[in-house]
């Protein structure tokens, strides 16, 4: 017997990876529909079917979450963002800055630079550095509401029955940057480990400002607005 705290662990680490699954499978399938259409995939057309595939990964994991769970779509936590609870957006946001910054400094002292995300890679390939301003804007319309469902408001609160707030936190976080791994095998071990960190101090704070505020728009916001930074910086280094 597990229990039922093991089992509730059992049941998020089956979410997260069912999260990454799911990106899998609409990569692939809208890779196969884009050759039959238009016979080569460019890497504009890469991009375009990574984002879309995040989005429909997230959605499907959890209508399968609601339809095999006792839960229901009121389970989701989004409502009207308050003005009194502005600030802890804007501490979460701060202290991903922060948290990305130490584990740079940290990594840069070891020796040891990050990897970089295969899309990033993909978007160096296309030699077109404008597709980084639009995934500044997809990050706040597709990739972060698709990530911080399934991520923040399905295996985090599903951790809160049975563990304290905090180790949900801590915990969904891991699960977080675990199923990144895939997209940053690119690089070295060194590489791959500090950019799984890097992601890890970045999901500590989205996680604890869920759950501060039982809102799903705060850490959407705060997920949107850090990568539309990288992204925004990439593009202004790679534009001169």
């Amino acid at each position: 017997m597990i229990g039922k705290a093991g089992g509730d662990l059992l049941i998020a680490a089956s979410v997260a990876v069912s999260g990454i699954l799911s990106i899998a499978f609409w990569t692939v399938t809208l890779r196969m529909v884009a050759v039959q259409s238009v016979g080569e995939v460019t890497p504009v057309y890469s991009i375009a079917i990574s984002n879309v595939s995040v989005g429909l990964g997230g959605l499907l994991t959890a209508v399968v979450y609601f339809t095999l769970s006792d839960d229901e779509w009121a389970y989701i936590d989004v409502s009207v963002p308050r003005l009194s609870q502005a600030k802890d957006g804007l501490f979460a946001l701060l202290a991903v800055v922060l948290g990305v910054y130490a584990v740079g400094e940290v990594s840069r002292y070891a020796g040891v630079e990050s990897a970089s995300h295969s899309l990033v890679d993909t978007v160096a390939e296309s030699g077109n550095p404008e597709i980084l301003l639009w995934l500044a804007v997809l990050a706040f319309l597709v990739v972060g509401p698709a990530e911080e469902l399934v991520y923040r408001n399905i295996v985090q609160k599903r951790l809160y029955t049975n563990f304290s707030g905090g180790t949900a936190v801590v915990v969904s976080s891991m699960m977080f940057a675990l199923v990144h791994f895939p997209s940053y095998l690119n690089g070295t071990g060194g590489q791959t480990l500090s950019s799984l960190a890097t992601i890890f101090v970045v999901a500590l704070p989205l996680g604890w400002v869920f759950l501060k505020t039982s809102n799903l728009f705060y850490p959407i916001a705060v997920h949107g607005a850090y990568n539309a930074f990288v992204y925004y910086s990439l593009y202004a280094t790679a534009a001169g």
